[in-house]
């Protein structure tokens, strides 16, 4: 009787589909912001779409989607 392995790190499928939640410093490079502006701009609720993961912030990419054009591209 053989044991079947099952790898620890399992290989992760890679999609053509956008990511569904942006990281605070992906939305930094979509506006051209430092990452600290961006952080207090996320806290004050001014971006929206936050979801906490543990420690980590996202915003939901169809709720900044939606934000960006309503602002027009007015940074």
């Amino acid at each position: 009787m053989t044991a079947t392995v099952i790898p620890r790190n399992p290989v992760r499928r890679v999609s053509n589909e956008p990511a569904r939640y942006l990281t605070q410093a992906d939305i930094a490079h979509l506006l051209g912001l430092s990452l600290s502006k961006v952080s207090e701009m996320s806290l004050t609720g001014e971006i929206p779409g936050r979801i906490t993961f543990g420690r980590s912030v996202r915003h939901e990419r169809g709720a900044v989607d939606a934000w960006l054009a309503a602002r027009g591209g007015d940074d």
